[in-house]
This record gives structure tokens, C-alpha cells and sequence, in this order.
């Protein structure tokens, strides 16, 4: 148990990092005409979404499906999907069992 909640911690302090940095990137006045501005964004939601933070990873993925470039509007809505799909199957009466076999 001792290893794998080390790699856990070690794991999450380097998304924490990540996000700090997209995030930092963002803060700093960077607009949606510059080349980069949705893959940071992108970026940022699957961050949020591998650390939990599901509010704030919907948040953007909503924001990147309505105004982002189409691939990304596309990849946006697939994880969307995926999330609000997984929400409604932790709502099922046995799923709790069935996640994990």
C-alpha cells in the first residue's frame, strides 16, 4: 500500500503542476485568436478531469464544444459525453459492484 500511495501523491503533485502552468499560461491574457489558446484549454480540462475536479473540467469542455476550433469541439464533447455518462451509470442501483469486477 506504501509504494502505490506514494506514486499516487507523486502523480498528483505533477498534475497540480500542470495545471498551475496551463492555468498560469491562461491568467496571463492569453486570447482565443492566439495559436495555442484551445489545446491549453483542452489541456486544463483533462487535467482537472484526471485530478477530479469534474465541475471545472465540464466547464471547459462546455466552453471548447460551443466556441473552440471543430476538432477540439469534438474531442471536447466526446469527454463531456464520457463524463456525464459515467455520472448516470454511478447513479444505477449495482454499479458500484459491476465497476469493480
Amino acid at each position: 500500500g506504501d509504494h502505490r500511495d506514494l506514486h499516487r501523491l507523486i502523480r498528483r503533485q505533477r498534475q497540480m503542476c500542470i495545471r498551475d502552468r496551463l492555468k498560469g499560461i491562461l491568467d496571463q491574457g492569453y486570447s482565443p485568436e492566439e495559436e495555442y489558446y484551445w489545446d491549453v484549454k483542452f489541456r486544463l480540462a483533462r487535467c482537472y478531469e484526471q485530478m477530479g475536479m469534474m465541475d471545472k473540467a465540464k466547464a471547459l469542455y462546455k466552453e471548447i464544444g460551443d466556441e473552440g476550433p471543430t476538432v477540439l469541439q469534438f474531442r471536447a464533447q466526446m469527454r463531456l459525453g464520457s463524463i456525464v455518462l459515467n455520472d448516470r451509470l454511478k447513479e444505477l442501483p449495482h454499479w458500484s459492484e459491476v465497476a469493480s469486477r
